[in-house]
């Protein structure tokens, strides 16, 4: 893995979008390893894309990973209000 692949991953664990799966799957936000390696994880040519810009502009982690994925717009508000209502 190359460091825009490792910054890329690191991003994506620390989405609202990985957080979101993990509180839906799993009733909480605690991640044992075997999630982890049961997590679906993007092309690395992806989280490399993740990591090039996370590195030229960390300011939006978020909207970064979900452009990344193509989470279209509708879900990603759906999303991000279930966090806030979650809170």
């Amino acid at each position: 893995m190359n460091h825009d692949e490792a910054i890329g991953i690191a991003a994506l664990l620390n989405s609202f979008i990985v957080d979101r799966y993990f509180r839906i799957s799993n009733g909480n936000t605690q991640v044992s390893a075997a999630e982890l390696r049961n997590l679906p994880l993007p092309a690395l040519d992806v989280l490399e894309t993740i990591g090039r810009a996370i590195q030229r502009d960390s300011s939006d982690l978020d909207g970064t990973v979900a452009d990344a994925l193509h989470v279209p717009a509708k879900l990603r508000r759906e999303l991000e209000r279930g966090l806030d209502a979650e809170g």
